[in-house]
């Protein structure tokens, strides 16, 4: 089994560099070292660290936090990192530790020994926590603060642990910064954020949380670490004790039972460990736990109190499925903002057109995910009118219902009738009627018009991802303002970067989606006539207007490679083997694609189009050009003949996708919509 040591760090070189070294003398040494820096670690000194783990056959990380997307302090670094980690198992270890030398070893040992697919951890012993004498122990009791289980989380949210176990044992706590766990299972739960800090008991949180779905961990007394519980970079003392406090409460509201017993109880317990602050010396540490317990919670930690009773319907666009997303590449790019959105809502209900053959998807999703299929081979129309009724018993548990796109809507407009009084957000990327007059289909476009009137009208809130579907729903279907909000098409920052150790295709350029008529290909390849520059397609292997292409590039001469579809997740290796990426289409709604290819700091050539034109900025971020083939090709020459100027672009393009489409910062906008709404 591989494994990964994250080292969350916050301005403590020294203390980092003691606990590398402890690494360095391992008996059994981790695949991957990833650092996670909440501060601003010395260049010089990660270099110097990599040159280290390079001579020990390590491969080490190092990840810089954008504080401006991104949430200081240990649960954001923990979440991060789960993305990030190449490894099964992952290790988190404080920066102030250090390891004595069979650590790994012994941990490593428990997990090879145990194969219980609900084991999601292994923790190990500070050496220099004191073990329990027996008057703390009865005061304990007294308190409502032991348990029988040697390592647990009680019903009210307390951890209970024992350092005078000298064998391994079954529990539900370790501590958090010297425990190791299945990644697998990390992404299905994932580390709340709080008020961040690094004294916010999200290990405490987590773990109740795993315990709650059943999950389970196991300490082991032979895998020693000494704690130095450095000052360096530490919170005051009073502020500490605050946060603590507040999100006990938090820890409490969301995840125990509520009764008079556990309300009782929590009271109690409280007395007790605040009690225990101040018998101990700790007044300011006391002092600020009793102001935390009675502050208020921030908006974020509102939200999540709010919406984690909450369930959310997500409605799939009619007849699309699981399966079909896998297919074309796409599901790992589509159930990622479900993943989510998932850490905010009690369940989430995937209405999928699919089959029972979508159910192999389940270990993709996190375990608050449940996927409703098709049970039966009906026409996708008819079963898009059927799904509430013959699922009647999962929407009537629905608190907000949500559509992936306009298509397949009046099933969710369907259950907000039939449910119990849940909110309906229609998300739109594309307007449908818009589409249907620019093909010119009048009729088909009238038809549409009245369908999306008759579905905004009864939406409580819509969701669009472009200025052009924001007017288009503000002027000409009268919704309220107040009613409507741009949250743009997302992209995952951290997989679509650039690679810079791959070899470029120098006299190719790279086109990325459906190979149909509206993606104005035939004017794209007229404008390579005569270039000697070849256009790779990605995508779009099985469309009819193939053909069409084909037979076009033959009379102009244009050398065209079909490459076929990939997952999302490959796409980047794809797209960093090119220097310029185009996409030359007529209309486009908030195109994805050319999000992805920005992200990974292609020069980026567009359509002077809706859709487009709001992503790339001419001749700062990219170039647009008119959709003629004349104009297209005066584009390609002049970026194809400049790299300072490819090298300016792509650089501008990738930061203003990250400071704009990152799904991080765009999930939170959404979140907070839902909460709005609940």
């Amino acid at each position: 089994m591989k494994f990964t040591a994250v080292i969350p760090t916050y301005n403590r070189e020294k203390d980092l560099e003691a606990c590398f070294f402890s690494i360095e003398k391992q008996t059994l040494l981790p695949n991957e070292i990833l650092i996670i820096d909440d501060g601003n670690l010395d260049k010089n000194f990660i270099g110097i660290l990599k040159e280290r783990a390079e001579r020990k056959n390590i491969e080490l990380n190092y990840y810089k936090k954008n504080h401006e997307i991104e949430r200081r302090g240990l649960s954001e670094s923990k979440n991060r990192a789960i993305d990030l980690a190449k490894n099964e198992i992952i290790f988190y270890l404080d920066d102030d530790l250090i390891l004595e030398n069979d650590f790994f070893e012994n941990i490593m040992k428990v997990w090879r020994e145990n194969k219980d697919e609900k084991l999601i951890g292994v923790g190990g012993k500070i050496t220099n926590n004191r073990e329990k004498k027996i008057f703390e122990i009865i005061y304990n009791y007294i308190f409502g603060l032991e348990s029988k289980v040697k390592w647990n989380i009680n019903d009210v949210g307390f951890q209970v642990w024992d350092e005078g176990v000298t064998e391994n044992v079954e529990g539900y706590y370790a501590h958090g910064g010297v425990s190791s766990f299945r990644k697998e299972l990390l992404g299905k739960i994932k580390f709340t954020v709080f008020s961040g800090g690094r004294t916010s008991l999200e290990d405490v949180d987590f773990c109740l949380r795993a315990k709650n779905l059943g999950y389970h961990l196991i300490y082991t007394p032979h895998a020693k670490v000494l704690h130095n519980h450095s000052k360096s970079g530490k919170e005051n003392i009073f502020v500490s004790g605050e946060k603590e406090g507040k999100n006990r409460k938090i820890i409490f509201q969301n995840n125990c039972k509520k009764n008079i017993k556990n309300y009782l109880w929590f009271f109690w317990a409280n007395v007790g460990w605040i009690l225990r602050q101040f018998l101990a010396g700790h007044f300011r540490n006391g002092a600020g736990m009793i102001v935390g317990i009675f502050s208020k919670t921030s908006e974020e930690e509102k939200i999540f109190s709010k919406l984690k009773g909450k369930n959310l319907g997500f409605f799939m666009t009619m007849g699309v499925s699981l399966s079909e997303w896998q297919k074309v590449g796409m599901l790992s790019r589509e159930i990622e903002p479900i993943n989510l959105m998932a850490e905010y809502f009690n369940k989430v209900y995937f209405f999928t057109y699919g089959g029972e053959e979508d159910l192999k998807y389940k270990n993709l999703l996190k375990e608050n995910v449940e996927i409703v299929y098709k049970k039966s081979k009906i026409n996708n129309y008819l079963y898009s009118i059927l799904m509430p009724f013959v699922n009647r018993r999962i929407i009537k548990k629905i608190d907000i219902l949500k559509t992936n796109q306009m298509l397949g809507a009046h099933s969710a407009l369907l259950s907000k009738w039939i449910g119990k009084n849940a909110k309906l957000i229609i998300r739109t990327g594309y307007s449908l009627s818009f589409t249907a007059k620019q093909k010119n289909k009048i009729f088909l476009y009238r038809v549409i018009t009245i369908f999306e009137r008759f579905i905004y009208r009864y939406a409580d809130f819509s969701l669009v991802t472009s200025k052009k579907v924001y007017d288009i729903l503000v002027l000409k279907y009268k919704v309220k303002k107040e009613k409507v909000k741009i949250v743009a098409n997302y992209i995952n920052t951290d997989i679509f970067k650039p690679d810079e150790t791959l070899v470029k295709n120098e006299n190719k350029i790279v086109y990325v989606g459906r190979v149909v008529k509206e993606k104005n290909i035939l004017s794209l390849i007229e404008a390579l006539e005569g270039l000697n520059i070849e256009l790779d397609i990605v995508g779009g292997g099985n469309d009819p207007f193939k053909d069409v292409v084909v037979k076009k590039a033959r009379e102009k001469n244009v050398i065209i490679n079909f490459l076929g579809n990939f997952p999302n997740s490959e796409l980047p290796k794809v797209l960093n083997r090119y220097n310029i990426f185009i996409l030359p289409s007529f209309y486009e709604g908030m195109p994805k694609t050319l999000l992805e290819a920005m992200g990974c700091g292609l020069a980026c050539i567009g359509t002077d189009v809706e859709g487009i034109k709001e992503v790339i900025k001419d001749g700062e971020n990219g170039l647009l050009a008119s959709t003629d083939s004349a104009n297209i090709k005066e584009a390609i020459i002049s970026l194809k003949n400049d790299k300072n100027l490819q090298n300016r672009l792509g650089k501008n393009a990738r930061k203003y996708i990250v400071d704009n489409f990152s799904i991080h910062n765009q999930i939170k906008k959404e979140i907070r919509i839902y909460e709005e709404i609940a």
